[in-house]
């Protein structure tokens, strides 16, 4: 008999067969139980997740190992999971992209995720990444890839991007705009400081002095590559020093609000220390092959979307944590 739970991928196991499907299931039942991406840890959780604690655990192993064997280069298989966890956001209206990398080295092994986020309530949930198998900053072609590979299967026109200092060109933000997504992004200091001094008004340092010294939020209009944007400076309301000033660019009305909604980037990297360290662990991640990396990680993005659905709906019974700076967590 199946359970209430794996009912919800019967859709999947028309295409991939009933074996396939209540290993995915099995596996995000793993992941949750054993907070670990670690195949061999989680092998140790697969007879209580079964009701099945007289089978070895090193048979429990040779099925995960069999599972991703079979499925890691079969790309529709992996673009299903994907769309799983989506399926499971439909109710939530969701109007911001995150975008962020993390990276990390497991002995010889470089992984880097460029990771797309949708932002669901103050959750950042992914729905697609790319593996750039190296560590250091993504170039603006694998930004376009990534995005261009997303838009065949997701909808993302409309809505509005928000990503930090290191997703800046002028490629970058004509694909963008060629494709209909709105952005706030930081700028580092200094980032098109001509092309702000050579628009009417006042120079980038001036604005730069006003905001720092005076507090005011400042923009202006200016001109890159033949498309017009928007320069904001406004103050950091952390006071960071060296940092007292936060600069963005962005094609909506710059005013004080849509720059504010800059502030919800941060949750992306809540997201990056809750699949890392804080609950599936995914620097155990120990795969050379590619395929499997992808298809681990899309499992992550399932699982990890299970249980934004289960807390969303216990969002009311859980208690708040107040701290001293008078900010406030469940």
């Amino acid at each position: 008999m199946l359970t209430p739970q794996l009912r919800k991928f019967t859709d999947l196991y028309g295409k991939y067969g009933l074996g396939a499907t209540k290993n995915l299931h099995l596996i995000c039942q793993l992941l949750i139980l054993g907070r670990t991406c670690s195949l061999w840890k989680l092998k140790d959780y697969v007879g209580l997740a079964l009701d099945k604690p007289l089978v070895q655990p090193a048979s429990h192993y040779q099925r995960l190992i069999r599972f991703f064997d079979a499925w890691q280069d079969n790309a529709g298989f992996i673009l299903d999971v994907q769309r799983r966890t989506l399926s499971l956001l439909r109710r939530f209206r969701f109007t911001h992209l995150l975008l962020d990398g993390t990276s990390w080295k497991r002995g010889q092994q470089k992984y880097h995720y460029m990771v797309l986020s949708v932002l669901v309530g103050s959750v950042a949930i992914p729905i697609y990444w790319k593996q750039l198998g190296k560590i250091g900053a993504s170039s603006q072609a694998e930004r376009k890839a990534l995005f261009t590979e997303a838009m065949k299967h997701l909808d993302l026109k409309g809505m509005t991007l928000l990503a930090d200092r290191e997703y800046v060109g002028q490629e970058w933000f004509k694909f963008l705009i060629d494709n209909k997504i709105e952005f706030v992004i930081r700028l580092r200091f200094g980032d098109f400081y001509q092309a702000v001094d050579e628009a009417p008004g006042k120079t980038y340092q001036q604005m730069y002095d006003q905001c720092r010294s005076h507090g005011k939020f400042c923009r202006k209009r200016i001109k890159l590559g033949g498309q017009f944007y928007f320069i904001s400076m406004r103050p950091n309301p952390k006071g960071t020093a060296g940092d007292e000033v936060i600069i963005f660019l962005t094609r909506l009305r710059p005013v004080k609000k849509t720059v504010d909604q800059y502030i919800k980037r941060w949750r992306i990297e809540c997201l990056f220390r809750h699949l890392k360290s804080n609950g599936f662990d995914l620097e155990a991640i120990n795969f050379k092959p590619l395929g499997k990396s992808n298809l681990l990680m899309a499992i992550v993005g399932l699982s990890y979307a299970m249980t934004i659905r289960v807390g969303w709906a216990a969002r009311s019974t859980i208690r708040i944590i107040k701290y001293d700076e008078s900010t406030t967590f469940p």
